[in-house]
């Protein structure tokens, strides 16, 4: 959104995502790209979603912790229905201890023990080689967020003349 009155389409980026299909997602890109929404409209149809920013797993020392449950548990009585986890900015966890890594990489574990359980995380690109092996071991479906492309930037300069001012 820019100005909170116009938005910039993405609907093919998003249904890209989606139909892929994908059990485990990471998506890419510069700060203030537009990572963070483009995952909250994948996610938006989805009945079970449980979301964390990754300051989170800063603070705990277990995935009890973070959302004050046992996951385990949880996910077993869901009894098939479909759960995504949602944990947006992963870069702030990419500089920390080894065991903050570890504690995002039990929840690949864990989320691989049942089918019906997706991750979906968000991720600035110059952080991302902090979740390679991750990425490697978990088969992650990875998606960079393109800039602006020139009929996205035509759209937005129709909008506000101070912006095609600038353009030009």
């Amino acid at each position: 959104m820019i100005n909170s009155e116009y938005e910039i389409d993405r609907t093919e980026f998003v249904e890209r995502v989606k139909n892929a299909n994908d059990k485990f997602i990471s998506i890419h890109g510069c700060a203030g790209s537009g990572k963070s929404v483009l995952a909250k409209k994948i996610v938006l149809d989805e009945e079970f979603v449980v979301y964390a920013r990754a300051e989170r797993f800063t603070e705990e020392k277990n995935m009890a912790d973070i959302w004050q449950c046992d996951l385990n548990d949880v996910l077993g009585q869901i009894s098939g229905k479909k759960v995504v986890f949602f944990i947006d900015a992963l870069e702030f966890i990419a500089d920390c201890a080894s065991e903050k890594i570890e504690l995002l990489q039990s929840l690949y574990n864990l989320a691989s023990k049942y089918p019906n359980v997706c991750i979906i995380t968000t991720c600035r690109t110059e952080d991302r080689n902090a979740f390679i092996k991750m990425e490697t071991q978990f088969s992650i479906a990875t998606y960079e967020v393109d800039d602006i492309s020139e009929v996205e930037l035509n759209g937005i300069c129709s909008k506000y003349p101070v912006i095609r001012k600038l353009r030009e």
